[in-house]
């Protein structure tokens, strides 16, 4: 190996593929005046086997240097050829890496032992992986520009994308076309109308002009540059004009519509669902499914489930207070913890996940249970003999210190995956539904268990003083 650092490192197994990569990298490496570094790995030990591939070897580099590159080879030996591969590039520093891909198309993403896709996401530089060679091809040695598609967001990842093509055009004239697709979300009702779907498959004249803009002064920062030809559309646009013209008609839907009185229909568009499933299954529709229906799927199940173990929780407590409103009043101020976790989930950019969905439903447990020491410690000083407005007074101010002892416990315990992007929600709604069920809940239980009891006592002291409304009767204790 020659003291030249390499700019372009090339792996090879010697199929046709591999040649067709050695080419193109041959053809960016002569474009720098840099030398190629072709590297081939091997897990044999054999004597035999390893002079074969050494001589393999200098017959592609020969190839190679007759084309008009300079290039060097390098074989290695190691049982994982992407580890073998990456201590290459840790040590020689490449600016590029070049691999062909195994199958040529997209399946390689989900192929376990797909040598190209496994060496590009571990690599620490650029790696280009070459699935179809016919555009280097015509690149190389033939002066053509390549013409690249740069799809372009408007984020830093943008700025990577242009720095990749600025050193790409170092090995040869290029012809850029910025892309760039802006979101368009649709909305979340039955079905989406025909209407909306022509109007969302252009963007807006202001807006249109604005994104073009943006993505060429983009571009211009980073090649220095202008170019030709920008493409800004919505993302969806396209394919909604394309659903837009579907007619229901051509899939077994009926000739006649429903809203014409029976008459022939001049056509009928096929109905497009978003949030929920199609009602029907005599017409033909089109469902967007995926990650939106997995979301809406997985709050329909935490809620159902929710909702079964509040009745659970219900029933428990009618055993054991004997009573069928006070379950009802410690159960009301679960949904008062939802004033801490909305806001909080707002203010920290956060949204409300499927896990801030579970910790809520946590944090209903712990709210729960702060309204039963409460309506506990009333009862209890009732029995005593206190009256209903210093029970109630006394149960929000005594029973306040275990209260925050158990918030600062569920405080301390979610603070260690706030900062986790998964469990960011469930820890929001734990930490932040707990203090707000630590400011709401002394002062509401009380309120409401006196609201709802007081006629109940009043009775009781009418019938007994009626001079003293403030005194309760109670049964005198005989002393033993």
């Amino acid at each position: 190996m020659s003291s030249n650092r390499p700019v372009v490192e090339c792996a090879t197994d010697f199929s046709a593929r591999a040649s067709h990569a050695a080419d193109a990298a041959a053809r960016l490496a002569a474009g720098r005046s840099e030398p190629l570094l072709l590297v081939r790995v091997t897990g044999s030990r054999d004597r035999e086997v390893l002079a074969w591939l050494k001589t393999r070897l200098q017959t592609e580099v020969e190839r190679l240097v007759a084309s008009g590159a300079a290039a060097e080879s390098v074989l290695l030996e190691g049982d994982s050829p992407v580890d073998a591969l990456l201590d290459v590039i840790r040590a020689e520093r490449p600016d590029l890496i070049v691999v062909a891909s195994k199958s040529g198309g997209p399946i390689d993403r989900w192929t376990p032992d797909s040598f190209s896709e496994q060496l590009a996401q571990s690599s620490p530089v650029s790696t280009l992986v070459l699935r179809h060679p016919g555009p280097f091809r015509d690149w190389s040695w033939t002066g053509r520009s390549l013409k690249i598609l740069a799809a372009l967001d408007l984020k830093a990842g943008s700025e990577s994308v242009l720095r990749w093509v600025k050193e790409l055009g170092r090995s040869g004239p290029l012809e850029v076309v910025p892309c760039h697709f802006n979101e368009i979300i649709p909305p979340t009702g039955e079905d989406l109308q025909l209407s909306y779907v022509q109007l969302q498959a252009t963007n807006p004249p202001a807006l249109q002009l604005q994104l073009e803009r943006d993505v060429r002064r983009l571009v211009r920062d980073h090649l220095g540059s202008d170019v030709a030809q920008v493409i800004v559309k919505p993302l969806l646009g396209e394919l909604y004009r394309a659903l837009a013209q579907l007619d229901a008609r051509d899939f077994g839907g009926s000739t006649v519509a429903a809203d014409t009185g029976g008459a022939p229909a001049a056509a009928r568009p096929v109905r497009i669902y978003n949030a929920t499933m199609p009602r029907d299954d005599r017409e033909p529709s089109v469902k967007w499914d995926g990650e939106w229906q997995v979301t809406i799927e997985v709050f329909r199940d935490l809620g159902l489930a929710f909702g079964a173990v509040l009745i659970l929780i219900y029933m428990l407590m009618v055993g054991w207070f004997k009573t069928y409103t006070t379950p009802l009043i410690v159960m009301t101020v679960i949904p008062f913890s939802l004033v801490g976790i909305l806001p909080a989930h707002a203010a920290m950019g956060a949204f409300f996940t499927a896990t801030s969905m579970i910790g809520f439903m946590a944090g209903g447990g712990i709210v729960v249970r702060n309204s039963i020491i409460l309506v506990d410690f009333i009862e209890l000083r009732l029995s005593h003999g206190r009256s209903l407005r210093d029970a109630c007074i006394e149960s929000g101010a005594v029973r306040f210190r275990p209260m925050m002892l158990t918030a600062l416990a569920v405080v301390v315990g979610g603070l260690v995956i706030l900062a986790d992007p998964i469990f960011q929600g469930l820890a929001i709604s734990l930490l932040f539904g707990a203090v707000a069920s630590l400011i709401i809940s002394p002062l509401a239980v009380p309120l409401i268990y006196y609201m709802t009891h007081a006629g109940q006592h009043l009775d009781k002291v009418s019938k007994a003083d009626p001079k003293n409304p403030a005194a309760i009767v109670h049964e005198p204790v005989q002393n033993a």
